[in-house]
């Protein structure tokens, strides 16, 4: 099933970046006041509906789980328009107690990831910040427990793979192409994304590329992005009767990265096998149910 978009409704994606930026840096969408170094976030509202989940060019290939596709239907909810930065995680670190923070692999706790790979610097005794010149990157080398940590704290949660794709195919305005963000199946991963084809190896700024018809930026590419995985195989995957109905537990990563090509709005990927896992080329983004305005 899929939705004919109502092109009323649609962005204007040119104004995108000036709108965001002045989002950001007002706080005017929650998260109080943003100088590059707080935690505010602008908001996109999802619109709830019905769609097509997954992806049936896969089927018959016990190793693809994309397939069978699927109705479903998502509840209206807001997700932010980035991925978090490493200025708003490194607030994040100075403002919960130790005590409150993931915990990830070994028993460590984010901090502990902090090194040469990652965009934030410092202490516990002498707190952290992002470093110069990579505030508006997305933080990556958390644990998915880390995560879901930052969310809380934030007054959010990470989104399910069912509301990630969703946003990612363009909610009810049905992004038409393979990739978040293109108009068509004409239009590549790296023209809506950064990716293994022009991103030289490394994250970008966050709201660097053109947004979906959404609002919501970097859906493709960048970094992978963690999501809450109810399941590792759709209903009616064959797997399923081999496994007696038993289901990998672990999150999912989705988008693509800068390290990556070719990943569509169905893509998904499990690499990241526990939620303790972290990776360089993995961040996030957050959802809320409620309105963050009100």
């Amino acid at each position: 099933m899929r939705f004919t978009p109502n092109h009323s409704q649609r962005v204007n994606r040119s104004l995108l970046p000036a709108l965001l930026a002045a989002a950001l840096f007002s706080g005017c969408f929650g998260g109080g006041e943003d100088d590059g170094a707080g935690a505010a976030a602008a908001w996109v509202k999802v619109e709830g509906g019905t769609y097509t989940m997954g992806d049936d060019s896969g089927t018959g290939d016990k190793n693809n789980n994309e397939w069978p596709a699927h109705e479903v239907t998502v509840n209206t909810f807001w997700m932010s328009a980035t991925e978090v930065t490493n200025a708003q995680f490194a607030q994040y670190l100075n403002e919960t107690t130790i005590d409150n923070l993931g915990v990830g692999k070994g028993g460590k706790k984010e901090y502990d990831f902090i090194n040469a790979m990652s965009g934030i610097e410092g202490s516990v005794e002498d707190g952290f910040r992002a470093k110069s010149g990579k505030e508006n990157l997305p933080v990556v080398n958390v644990s998915a427990v880390g995560a879901m940590r930052y969310a809380e704290w934030a007054g959010g949660r990470l989104p399910n793979e069912e509301e990630w794709e969703y946003a990612a195919r363009g909610g009810k305005l049905d992004t038409p192409g393979l990739y978040s963000g293109a108009a068509s199946n004409d239009v590549m991963d790296y023209e809506v994304g950064w990716t293994s084809m022009n991103a030289e190896a490394g994250p970008h700024k966050v709201a660097a590329m053109p947004a979906n018809e959404l609002g919501l930026y970097d859906m493709t590419g960048n970094v992978w992005e963690f999501c809450i995985a109810p399941v590792y195989y759709y209903p009616g995957h064959p797997m399923l009767d081999e496994l007696h109905g038993m289901q990998v537990q672990g999150p999912a990563l989705r988008g693509g990265s800068y390290s990556s090509s070719n990943t569509t709005v169905s893509d998904r990927s499990f690499a990241a096998a526990h939620y303790e896992v972290t990776m360089i080329d993995a961040g996030f983004r957050i959802v809320r149910d409620s309105d963050p305005g009100l």
